[in-house]
């Protein structure tokens, strides 16, 4: 009988497998069940990283968007705050320029028609950056006593008149600018008469 063949009872020989062809089988199978197993181990992990991968580039795309409807959300208000604060100024230029106006219409004004075009303003409600508002007029040294003569005899406001008026700082100068109309007067006595020429940053400005 030849070597690896053994005897059935039908009369045929079955080749029967030598130890080393089992052991490469068994090799073999052992590393498929190896391998497998490894494969899909791997898998969860691919997973995970691209979906760490996209979550990361998701994270900077997003921020990126809300970075730049930030900047165009604050420029809107900026822009917004600067037409706001152009045209609040504005109207206060506004108001000052009437004033001026309202003196170059007439030598004689009145310290009650100087009251009511204030109080016509409404400082309080629509120019709450105005606390008052003062007239200076400007008198030259030779006219200083017929200047102070005529407040005096002002009784279009107070009946009494303003008999202790004077202008301040006392002293002889070339020229003056005095506050003559303020309003309201109750807050702004002390100011009246001054010479806010006598503040040299002041007489700087007007003389430029």
């Amino acid at each position: 009988m030849a070597p690896h063949q053994r005897s059935l009872g039908t009369g045929h020989l079955e080749p029967t497998r030598s130890p080393k062809r089992e052991h490469e089988m068994t090799a073999t199978e052992l590393s498929k069940e190896a391998n497998a197993p490894r494969g899909r181990t791997f898998f969860p992990f691919l997973v995970l990283g691209i979906g760490i991968a996209l979550s990361i580039l998701l994270h900077f795309v997003i921020k990126d968007n809300v970075e730049g409807e930030a900047q165009l959300r604050f420029e809107r208000q900026a822009s917004d705050a600067q037409h706001v604060i152009e045209a609040r100024i504005k109207s206060y230029a506004d108001v000052l320029h009437g004033l001026a106006a309202l003196f170059s219409t007439s030598d004689s004004i009145s310290r009650a028609e100087f009251r009511r075009y204030v109080v016509a303003l409404d400082l309080p409600n629509r120019y709450p950056g105005f606390q008052g508002l003062n007239y200076a007029e400007y008198v030259r040294s030779e006219a200083k006593a017929r200047f102070e003569a005529r407040v005096r005899r002002d009784t279009s406001l107070d009946p009494r008149g303003f008999s202790n008026f004077a202008i301040k700082p006392a002293g002889d100068r070339p020229e003056y600018f005095v506050l003559n109309y303020l309003e309201p007067m109750a807050s702004n006595e002390r100011a009246f008469g001054l010479d806010i020429a006598s503040n040299p940053p002041v007489a700087a400005a007007l003389a430029a």
